[in-house]
Formats: structure tokens, C-alpha cells, sequence
């Protein structure tokens, strides 16, 4: 365009001199317009070239020469935050003044929901130095009023209440403040004694409450309904000392014995110093029968019988964080339950190998504290061993936690535990604390940390608030000058001195100050600052610096020197030239009598060589020391406790000028200078002095000045933000399924300018990638939600400029199902520039953690009472096919009516699984609910129903109670399913006394035969049966048992009341008879006896069976029972145990020869006794030949025979058939009685032996014939 523009105007002009002038106008016109660009561009590209890398801005400043100043000289620059003119050592940076209104915790709602935590956290700030009289406030909410805290101090005994402690010596406020139901935010501001607002930060949270230096906690095992007298004392006993107590409840007693005595309990917590943990319901071993019902149900047991401190509650809701494990056992189910439960912490015993001395960590699986162990077990200790335990933790700063068992203990009087209390108590800087107090706080201070939000009244900032990205360069914008940071104000203002390193003797210096890198850090280094520079920042003193005297030593910065026992002073190693150098230190007197510092010659001796201040009673007023005879020349300053910046020049050889706190005091008399001086810092007679810091600097007087300073400078290299963008997720997200979650990173200066990105979803989670590693990682998981798989995730490049980034996570189950959101607060990408942006993407995935019982069924819907079953089952996410991936946290259940009957937590791959359980003992339709849980319940669940059946018996007979030995008894039965009267028939088996029996189709029942040889009773009863259709085996029988007596008809005597007759004569032949079982008469009333055949007759008055026999026939007559009618029973069969009776009945059954005469023969059958008279003459001998048929008397050997009454010896003989007898006598006139039957007879009966029958006179009559035809058989025998 230039070149144009010239053509045309030469063309515009003659060929003549004009033009010649022309040209060299245009010339010069250009040539201006080029020294213009020049001069406009030459500084913005110095400025480029030269500028410190990472920094956006910057302002130059010129330090005017001082004669003598040569190089490295310390300037003291002043920077402040905000708005104001620049001059002297003073420069604004034009940020946003740094006021403070309020810091503003915040707490995730569902965090705060689940746990309360109204237990005081200690919020700790730095306050501005030199403060008092503060003030601290709190609020909820921004429409609520200030409510002032109550202040405390270390010399107050006070434990878990919301008060503040101001540190005044550390500059520190100690705000403990807890969450409030009213919101989920806590306001805090601290004001001065005016109410103004001051300048304070946020350090953090205090590892213990009120910043204590150790903790005491103390948790008891075991209270139930056993244990309560034991466990009220001992509550006593704490409260007494002031010391909390964890009880540990076992909520319905040891073994399911009882629950404990609510009301006592709720007493002692009435009282104070008593905190209630969970022991279980009923301190079981692992595994737990019920989990839920341990874990769950005690919880709820104590929130539902108690009124919890105020500590423990939020609003209408109460929380109990501790669980005490029964046995100090433990498995996952436990840790799962505990967290879905929302306990915080786990308490084991004394044989967990982590102990209780410090907190223990987050475990991210289960969404709960780590096991924690104890420091001792105090029940088996002494005293002694006790204390020492809680002396190496006070002194280690650690927590002290014993437990015992109260019910091991005798509270009557003074025990191990009381002594131990009395030793622990009211120590003011141990806090006092029951365990899940401990850790409730412990969890704010753990997840509050990384949210502290601080709000400003404005929020335009150029320069870090801390001013550590403050930086001085020399005059090429790049060369960096050291520089130590005296003092700042944070948002305010910060004191620099800057070693300038060109020689400013003669010509002045140019440096720049640089600010606005976020990232930065302050550099301050004294050392490489100033000639000589102690801050005491190490823990001793160093003795590359100093030379010691006494026992001065150094703790959190300051250098302590004090007088007793030994005088504390320290002198420097190095030594400086008079007229060269200015002392510099901030210190302060502790306690009379006083302090000295300044200069020494070489010794640690204030004599004549020596010269500075003196600060104490020994001075009433800050004082210098001459050089020399201890004169002494006070100041205007009057001395105090205060901290002060003492400055000090050997001005000269005669003059020593002191400045305290900036402003010239005094100078010194005439003394006797020193060439060489050494810095003296030492303490007075009884005195303590404190000493920040001390630095030693170059020195000229007049010393060089501040010149100009440049206006700002912006660095304006081009630099192209990154953007994230293009975020990828499947529609649904299913819990616990990993997924990929993606992001596109873009940059259009190129890939290798990416420094890191993250990305941001709702619930604390955010997830990073680090350019430089190329990995990827969790930012933050506040409550333990998400799951990275980092070696599974992966960057894809898309172009030069582009990387897709691929995070493959999962969710857990207590992630809140709803739509997910990409965030913008942490969605963030950033360059290696600083440069950054942001994105959000609103509702990119749903996320599902609903499940659903798809499908559920039982391996035998029709059992017996108490038969074992097995129900299996499908879980899918809901809406869908598809099992869940990872299956830990998942529990199948099944429940009934209610109740939990089985579960497992073994979940296939394809979403299978099964649960065994006992089946129900009564019979009905049951409707077994079959799920599943995670943080929550299945949305669908699938019903199964089950019939608990039996087989009933509804009829067991018998065809006859009462049937002959031998014969066949028949046993019935029928039976029916009771659930619904199903009879049992065809294919179907039942067996009675263990014999199957048989299906009648016809009668439609079910029979047996049973034969028995023997006499007795036999019960009947259905001992097995199995229904073939569902297969049902179990029985019940409601009838009673029938039975069958086999029995029979028993002959227990008989006989005939004549065992001979003879012709014509009667006899009664009779028997008895019983039923054989009961041995009960068979009578008339029950039937009939046969005896050969014919019916006998029943003798009521002889109770017997009676039949009269006519002899009508000579010889033998023989009678048997025959059979028998019994009409009561019906039995026919007879045992006979009497046998056949015999009746002999005679014609002549006895034959007499004699050479007497016989008269009076008579015989009488039933006594069988014969009687007849023998006569004959006088002098002669009679005899008697007596022939009686054997079968009227088979034994011969009771026969008897009487002469006149008296018995007579006879002889025997016989034959086949007959007895043969034979006996003398003298002839007169005898009566002879032959007595047939009494083998013993030892008297002769002499009542008459009854009256002859007509057998006798028929006896005679044969007797006489018989007579005739043996006596001549006789006769020829002899004549043979």
C-alpha cells in the first residue's frame, strides 16, 4: 500500500526540481512513519523476548546510585493487592482487594442425611498478627443473624462444644462448629472487638478437637438384661470423672436371653458422658444367621428405645456410627450390612493387628471406616501397666482407647478401672470423646478439607493472594534476583527485599517485578537474600551461624533464649565491617529482666566493645548502650511484650543510631567503636526473649532510592485455550457395570500442549487424565462411589489437535439413580500455558441401579412340612435382559410374610442364583416373596407360591376286634392329601406296623390280613405313606388306633362227679371255660359248649358247664368239648387243657371168694369202698380172695383194708385186667371195709359208708355164678 501510494504521488508531480523536493518530503514522510513502527514496536518485542515464561504481568522499576552502594545491595520493596498510585518502594498491583466477608462449609446433603455429624469439627484460621479481642460467629444460612460463639481458652476444661480458642502467640483461630439440621452449610467470620471484619484464611481442620494433643477414648462390651446393674455403675463412675464411655449394647440379650434395661440406659444418657454403640442382638459368631437383623435391627432397637444426646441426632433423626463386633469377629457381609446400615466405624479387639492409636482409613468398598483395633484391654491389666499405656500415647500425641467389660468388675468400691480414671482425667489438653464421636469428626475432617468455600466481597485478582507469585527479575526481564519475604498481609499487602545485582555506586538499576501465575509458589530465601540471615525455621539452632552459650533452642520458627539455669546467648560465626552494614530482627521480650541484641565484638560479654538495645524492667523505655562504660540512652518507646523489628547502624565511630518498628529512636554517645562487629542476640539476669528472625544487609549512607516505576505490562504471546467437549456414554448406565465415559479434548496449538483434563459428575466424583504420564485417575470420590479401572482406560487420537479420552469406570450401588450430568466446576481442560476452559453436558446418561427379579421359581412347589427347597432366580437390571456385571453388593432373598427366610450372595455371571431353605412346618399355601437388595430393594420381585402338605389318614379300621388264633384279622385304611382332601389310592403306597398294604379299587381302601398263632392284642397304626403325584411322604394320623385280639376258647377244668358207674347209675360230667386273652368265664351269656357233640348246660351256682350221663352200657365212656358257639365274639376255636374225661361203668367189677359167709355186700362207686360181714365156726381160719378190675382202680397201692375198724395186712397179686387180694382172719363174726382210693388213709373212716344199692344185691347174685365157675377152674387146676 506504502509502495503504491509513493508511485502515485510521483506521478503527480512535473520532471523538475519539485518533484525532486517532492521525493524527499515523501521519503521523509515514510521514513517518520517507519521510526513511528519502530518506536512503537520495539518495546512489545523486548517485551516478549524478554519476559519471565508463565507469567502475565509486570512492572519496571529504577533504583536510583548511592555512592558506595556497589552490587548485590537489599531494596525493600513494598507490593500491595490493590488499587493506588505507585511511588517510592511501593507498587500496586491493581487486583481486587482481598476483603473477606465469610468462610462457607459445605456438606453433600445425602453425606449429611446419613450421618449427622452435629459433633463440633475445629475449623482452623490464621488471624492477622498482633490481633486481640477477636471474635468469632457462625450462621446456616445467609438470611439468618450472626450468633457469637462462646470464647475459651487453654486453661478451660471443655469437650465437644462449639466455642473458639484464639492462639494469639500462633496467630491462629480454633472455630469449633457443627452441621446444623437447619442446612447443610456452616458460616463463619471473626471480627474484631469493633465488628469489623478481619482478614483471616483457612487452614484447615484440626486432626483432633480444639487442636488437643492427644485423645482418650474408652468403649465397654457386653450391656444386656445381665449385665445392667454393672454397666449403670460404671456409667456412674465416668461421668463422675468427666471422661466419656462408649457402651457397647447387645439389644435383645446374650443368646436372644432378653433386651437390657432401656430406661436405666436412658438415664445415664440423660446424665451425660455416655455414648451408645451397637453390640448386636444377640452376639453371634460369624457367620450371622441374620445379618440384617444383628446389624440392622440393633440399630434400630436403640434409636427406637432412646433419645440420644444432642450430639447424636439431627433434627427427628438419631444416629449410633459405632458397631462393636461380637467376639471380634468380622466378614464382608458384616462390613457390607455396616455400611448400608450407615455405621462409620467398626471396632475389633485386641488381638486386630491395627491398633487403635491413630485413625484408621477409608475403606472405599464398603463405604465405611477400616477395622479399628484398641490400644489395651484394661480388664486383665494392673493399674500400673495402664498408665504407662496412656503415657506413651499422651506422649507419642496418639489416641489412648481401652475397653473393658463392666461385668467383670466390682463397682462397690475402688478397681483397676477407677484407679486408672483418677490417673487420665481433666487433663486439658486431651480430648475427651466417645469412638464414634472421634470418628464422626474424623469423617468431616477427612471430606470437608477439598470444599472450604471463601467468599470476597470483590474477585478481580492479578496477583495470588499469598503473594507467592511475586517475582523480580534484572533489567532483561528473565534474570531472576533473590528476594526474601519480610511479612504480608494476605489480599493486602507484602514487605520484599531484593537484591539488586547491578552496582549502583554510580548508575541507577532497572528490575522488574512480575505477578499473575496461579500455579506459583513464593521462593523467599533469605540466605541467598542478605550477608548474614537466620528465620530459625530448622528445629535447633544452627551452628554454621552461631556460636552458643547457655541452652537456647528453636520450636516452630523462634529462636527461645532464656537466663535459667545458664545465661542463652547466641554470636554470630561471621563478622561485619563498621559504617558497611544495617542489623535487622523482630523479637520480643518474654519475661523480665530483660534482653539484649545488637553488636559484639567477640564475646558473648555486654562490655565496652558492645553496643545496642536493652529491653526490660532493667530499662523503662527501650534503650541504646554507647560504646563503651554501660551509658545508657533511652527512647521514647516504652517497652512491653509485644513483637518488635529493631533495626541497628554503628553509624559511625562515635555514633550507634537504633529504629524500632520503622521509626528512628536514638542514637548512642561516644564510646569506643569497633571495627569488626558480631551479632549478639542474649538474654539479661532472669529474663526470656523470643527472636523471629535477624538478617544482616548491606549498608550506605545515603542509602540508594526508589526512582520511577513503568506502567503495567501484559504478556500477550497467542496462546489457543483448550475446550473439552463431545462427552459419550451409553444411554443407560447400570450400577456396578463398567462403562466407558468419554470426553474429546481439543487444542488447536497441538496435542503435546495438553498439561491435564478432567471431568465432573454429580455425587463428588471427578475424574482426571495427566498429560504428561498419560494416565488416568480419581481426582476425587467423595463418598466412595466409583470405581476406576485405569489399566482399561485409554486416549485415542483423533488428529493433531484432538485426543479422545475414555475413562473406564463403574458406579456402585448406593450411587443415586437419576440422570447424569457432565458438571463444569471440574470439567476442565487445561494447557501447559495455564490456559483452560470448561464445559457441561446435561443429562448424558441415566444411570440405573434398579434390579429386577425376572424370573424365580422353586424346585418343588407341593412339600412336606419342613422339607428342605430350593428357589432359583434371574436378576437383570430393570427394562432389561441383562444380569449385572459385578455382582459384589448384590444379596438374593427370600422372605415370607415378611420375614426373611434364606439368602445368598453368590450371583452367577448370567444373573442365576439359588437359595436352599427349610420349608414352613404347618400345612397351607404359602407365598414366598423372592428378591434381591443392594443399597435398596429390587423394583420387581417375583411371588412362588409352595404348598406344605402331608398325607391324612381319615379312616384306620379293622374288619374284627376280636378273631380265633390262626385265622386272618383285616387292617383298612384311607387317606386323603390334607392341604386340599386329595385321596391317596392306585400308585399310591401307605404301610401299617411297616407291612405295605394293598388298594382295594372295589371298596376303595386300602388292606392288610394279618395271622397271628398266638394269643394277644395287636395295635394297628399307619407308620409310612407317599403320594405319588406330588410325592408327599409326611403323615398324620388324628384317629385313634385300632386293634385285634387274637383269642380263643380255653378249657380250663373239667371232671364228672363219678369216674365209675355201673348200669344204670347217673354222673355229671362238667368243664370250665374262659376266654383265653382277658382269662375271662365263657358263660351262657356269651355262647354254648358242646361236649361230644351235645349242648352242656350252663351251672350258675357252680359256675360251670355241666352234663348228666346215664350209664346205660358197661366198659368205658369217654367225653370231650367238641366245639364251642360264642355269639359274643364269634370264635370257634378251642384249646383244651383239660382233655377227654372217662367214665368207667361196670357190670360185676369186683369178685369175692371165701371160706366165710358173706352178707351185707354193699359198694359205694363214688368212695369206691366195698363193705360185707364175714362169719364162721369159732377156732377156724377165714380168708378172702378179692378180684377187682384194673379198670376200676388202676393203682393198687392206696388200697386199705379194715377188720372190726382196724386195718389187716393183705397180699397182691395180678393180671392183665385184674388186681388179685388176698387176706386171713379168724373165724367169728367180722365186718371188713376195703377202702379202694386212700393210699394214705391212716384212720378208718367209721361214718357208715352209705346205703347198698341194687348193685349189690346184683353183685351178689354174679358173684355167686362167678363164684361157682372159679372155684371149679380153680379146682382142676390144682388136680392138674
Amino acid at each position: 500500500m506504502i509502495k503504491a501510494k509513493m508511485y502515485k504521488a510521483l506521478k503527480s508531480f512535473p520532471n523538475n526540481i519539485e518533484r525532486f523536493v517532492a521525493l524527499l518530503t515523501i521519503l521523509a514522510f515514510l521514513l517518520s512513519i517507519f521510526a513511528v513502527i519502530i518506536l512503537h514496536f520495539h518495546p512489545f518485542a523486548q517485551a516478549q523476548e524478554g519476559w519471565l515464561t508463565g507469567w502475565q504481568y509486570r512492572k519496571s522499576h529504577v533504583i536510583n546510585p548511592a555512592s558506595g552502594a556497589g552490587t548485590n545491595y537489599q531494596a525493600r520493596v513494598e507490593v500491595h493487592y490493590g488499587n493506588g498510585t505507585d511511588g517510592g518502594e511501593k507498587v500496586y498491583l491493581n487486583g481486587g482487594r482481598y476483603t473477606l466477608a465469610y468462610h462457607k462449609i459445605t456438606i453433600d446433603s445425602t453425606v449429611h442425611n446419613n450421618y449427622g455429624l452435629e459433633y463440633p469439627a475445629t475449623f482452623v484460621f490464621s488471624i492477622p498478627e498482633d490481633s486481640s479481642n477477636l471474635k468469632a460467629y457462625k450462621r446456616y444460612l445467609k438470611e439468618q443473624s450472626w450468633i457469637q460463639l462462646e470464647t475459651k481458652t487453654s486453661d478451660d476444661f471443655f469437650n465437644g462444644i462449639e466455642c473458639v480458642r484464639f492462639d494469639y502467640t500462633n496467630n491462629k483461630a480454633y472455630v469449633s462448629v457443627a452441621f446444623s439440621a437447619e442446612s447443610d452449610e456452616i458460616h463463619i467470620k471473626i471480627t474484631n472487638a469493633n465488628d469489623q471484619t478481619v482478614q483471616t484464611s483457612f487452614i484447615g481442620i484440626a486432626e483432633y478437637y480444639d487442636n488437643r494433643k492427644a485423645v482418650v477414648v474408652a468403649t465397654a462390651d457386653d450391656l444386656d438384661g445381665d449385665t445392667n446393674e454393672a454397666f449403670m455403675a460404671a456409667c456412674d463412675v465416668f461421668q463422675s470423672k468427666q471422661v466419656w464411655l462408649t457402651v457397647g449394647i447387645i439389644t435383645q440379650g446374650f443368646g436372644g436371653s432378653g433386651p437390657p434395661n432401656w430406661t436405666a440406659i436412658q438415664g445415664q444418657l440423660d446424665e451425660g458422658y455416655i455414648e451408645v454403640a451397637s453390640h448386636s442382638r444377640t452376639h453371634p459368631q460369624v457367620p450371622y444367621s441374620d445379618y440384617d437383623s444383628e446389624i440392622g435391627g440393633s440399630k434400630n432397637d436403640i434409636i427406637t428405645n432412646l433419645t440420644l444426646n444432642s450430639l447424636y441426632r439431627k433434627g427427628n433423626n438419631q444416629y449410633v456410627w459405632t458397631w462393636i463386633e461380637p467376639y471380634g469377629q468380622s466378614d464382608s457381609t458384616v462390613r457390607q450390612k455396616l455400611s448400608q446400615y450407615k455405621y462409620l466405624d467398626d471396632r475389633a479387639t485386641e488381638d486386630y493387628p491395627v491398633n487403635g492409636n491413630q485413625f484408621v482409613g477409608w475403606d472405599y468398598t464398603n463405604g465405611l471406616f477400616e477395622r479399628c483395633g484398641v490400644s489395651i484391654w484394661a480388664d486383665e491389666k494392673t493399674v500400673n501397666e495402664l498408665n504407662s499405656e496412656f503415657d506413651g500415647r499422651y506422649d507419642a500425641g496418639e489416641i489412648y482407647h481401652f475397653y473393658f467389660h463392666p461385668g467383670w468388675h466390682d463397682w462397690s468400691g475402688s478397681n483397676v478401672i477407677t484407679q486408672h480414671l483418677d490417673y487420665i482425667k481433666g487433663k486439658k489438653d486431651v480430648w475427651y470423646v466417645g469412638l464414634g464421636a472421634l470418628y464422626a469428626y474424623h469423617f468431616v475432617a477427612e471430606n470437608i478439607r477439598d470444599i472450604i468455600q471463601v467468599e470476597r466481597v470483590y474477585s478481580f485478582e492479578k496477583c495470588s493472594p499469598d503473594f507467592g507469585d511475586v517475582r523480580f527479575t534484572a533489567s532483561d526481564g528473565v534474570t531472576l534476583l533473590d528476594y526474601w519475604m519480610q511479612e504480608k498481609v494476605d489480599g493486602d499487602h507484602a514487605v520484599f527485599w531484593v537484591k539488586i545485582s547491578d552496582n549502583l555506586s554510580s548508575n541507577p538499576a532497572t528490575i522488574y517485578v512480575y505477578y499473575g501465575k496461579s500455579e506459583a509458589t513464593s521462593t523467599s530465601n533469605g540466605n541467598n537474600t542478605f550477608l548474614f540471615f537466620d528465620d530459625f525455621s530448622g528445629s535447633t539452632v544452627d551452628t554454621n551461624k552461631w556460636y552458643i552459650n547457655g541452652a537456647p533452642f528453636v520450636e516452630h520458627g523462634i529462636l527461645t533464649l532464656k537466663t535459667n539455669p545458664d545465661l542463652d546467648a547466641v554470636r554470630s560465626k561471621v563478622s561485619f565491617t563498621q559504617g558497611s552494614f544495617r542489623m535487622h530482627s523482630r523479637f520480643r521480650l518474654v519475661e523480665e529482666e530483660g534482653i539484649m541484641l545488637g553488636l559484639s565484638d567477640n564475646d558473648f560479654v555486654w562490655d565496652n566493645g558492645d553496643g545496642g538495645v536493652a529491653v526490660g524492667n532493667l530499662r523503662t523505655y527501650f534503650t541504646i548502650d554507647k560504646y563503651g562504660s554501660s551509658n545508657w540512652v533511652s527512647s521514647s518507646l516504652q517497652t512491653d511484650y509485644s513483637y518488635h523489628v529493631f533495626e541497628l547502624i554503628p553509624y559511625s565511630t562515635t555514633v550507634m543510631r537504633m529504629w524500632i518498628d520503622g521509626g528512628y529512636q536514638t542514637d548512642s554517645l561516644s564510646g569506643n567503636a569497633q571495627s569488626n562487629y558480631y551479632v549478639i542476640l542474649r538474654t539479661w539476669r532472669d529474663g526470656v526473649g523470643e527472636f523471629d528472625w535477624v538478617f544482616v544487609r548491606k549498608y550506605v549512607s545515603p542509602e540508594p532510592s526508589h526512582g520511577s516505576w513503568g506502567s503495567e505490562e501484559t504478556f500477550e504471546e497467542e496462546n489457543n485455550a483448550p475446550t473439552i467437549g463431545e462427552f459419550q456414554a451409553p444411554n443407560i448406565v447400570y450400577a456396578n457395570k463398567y462403562f466407558l465415559l468419554n470426553a474429546t479434548i481439543n487444542d488447536p496449538d497441538g496435542t503435546s500442549d495438553f498439561a491435564n483434563a478432567t471431568i465432573e459428575i454429580p455425587n463428588g466424583v471427578t475424574l482426571k487424565w495427566t498429560g504428561s504420564t498419560d494416565t488416568f485417575s480419581k481426582q476425587s470420590d467423595l463418598y466412595g462411589y466409583c470405581i476406576l479401572d485405569s489399566a482399561g482406560s485409554f486416549k485415542t487420537q483423533l488428529n493433531s489437535t484432538a485426543y479422545k479420552l475414555s475413562w473406564k469406570i463403574k458406579l456402585g450401588w448406593s450411587y443415586p439413580e437419576s440422570f447424569i450430568s457432565v458438571i463444569s466446576t471440574n470439567t476442565k481442560v487445561f494447557d501447559g500455558k495455564g490456559a483452560s476452559s470448561s464445559a457441561s453436558y446435561t443429562n448424558l446418561f441415566y444411570f440405573e441401579d434398579d434390579l429386577i427379579v425376572y424370573s424365580a421359581s422353586v424346585d418343588d412347589s407341593r412339600i412336606n412340612p419342613s422339607q428342605s427347597i430350593t428357589f432359583t432366580g434371574t436378576l437383570y437390571y430393570q427394562g432389561t435382559t441383562t444380569p449385572p456385571e459385578d455382582t459384589s453388593g448384590i444379596t438374593a432373598k427370600v422372605e415370607l410374610n415378611g420375614a426373611l427366610k434364606g439368602s445368598t450372595t453368590t450371583i452367577g455371571a448370567n444373573g442365576t442364583f439359588s437359595i436352599s431353605l427349610a420349608g414352613e412346618s404347618n400345612v397351607a399355601q404359602y407365598s414366598y416373596v423372592v428378591f434381591a437388595s443392594t443399597d435398596e430393594n429390587t423394583v420387581q420381585n417375583q411371588t412362588v407360591n409352595v404348598i406344605i402338605d402331608r398325607v391324612k389318614i381319615t379312616s384306620l379300621t379293622v374288619a374284627d376286634g376280636r378273631i380265633d388264633v390262626g385265622s386272618a384279622g383285616e387292617v383298612r385304611v384311607q387317606a386323603v392329601l390334607e392341604y386340599d382332601n386329595h385321596p391317596l389310592g392306585s400308585g399310591d403306597s401307605i404301610s401299617v406296623n411297616g407291612t405295605a398294604v394293598s388298594w382295594d379299587a372295589v371298596n376303595g381302601w386300602f388292606d392288610v390280613h394279618y395271622v397271628f398263632y398266638s394269643v394277644g392284642r395287636h395295635v394297628f397304626n399307619v407308620t409310612s405313606a407317599s403320594e405319588s403325584t406330588y410325592g408327599i411322604t409326611a403323615l398324620y394320623n388324628p384317629l385313634s388306633l385300632p386293634e385285634i385280639i387274637w383269642d380263643r376258647i380255653k378249657i380250663t377244668d373239667g371232671g364228672a362227679t363219678k369216674e365209675s358207674l355201673a348200669l344204670g347209675e347217673n354222673t355229671t360230667i362238667w368243664f370250665k371255660a374262659t376266654y383265653e386273652y382277658e382269662n375271662t368265664a365263657f358263660t351262657s351269656a356269651n355262647g354254648t359248649l358242646y361236649l361230644n357233640g351235645s349242648p352242656m348246660t350252663w351251672s350258675s351256682t357252680n359256675t360251670r358247664w355241666e352234663y348228666t350221663y346215664t350209664a346205660t352200657a358197661t366198659g368205658t365212656a369217654t367225653f370231650t368239648i367238641s366245639a364251642v358257639y360264642d355269639s359274643s365274639q364269634g370264635l370257634t376255636t378251642i384249646t383244651d387243657t383239660v382233655g377227654t374225661q372217662t367214665i368207667t361203668v361196670w357190670s360185676i367189677p369186683f369178685a369175692i371168694i371165701s371160706n366165710s359167709t358173706i352178707t351185707e355186700l354193699t359198694f359205694n362207686s363214688t368212695s369206691k369202698t366195698l363193705t360185707f360181714t364175714v362169719s364162721g365156726p369159732t377156732g377156724t381160719k377165714g380168708y378172702i380172695n378179692l378180684t377187682i378190675s384194673k379198670t376200676l382202680i388202676e393203682d393198687i397201692s392206696g388200697l386199705t383194708i379194715y377188720l372190726d375198724e382196724n386195718p389187716i395186712d393183705y397180699t397182691t397179686a395180678s393180671t392183665d385186667y385184674f388186681w388179685l387180694i388176698h387176706f386171713t382172719y379168724n373165724h367169728s363174726t367180722h365186718k371188713v371195709v376195703i377202702i379202694l382210693n386212700s393210699p394214705n388213709s391212716a384212720q378208718f373212716n367209721k361214718e357208715p359208708l352209705g346205703t347198698p344199692t341194687t348193685l349189690s344185691v346184683i353183685s351178689l347174685a354174679i358173684l355167686a355164678t362167678t363164684l361157682l365157675v372159679w372155684i371149679r377152674r380153680t379146682r382142676r387146676q390144682h388136680q392138674n
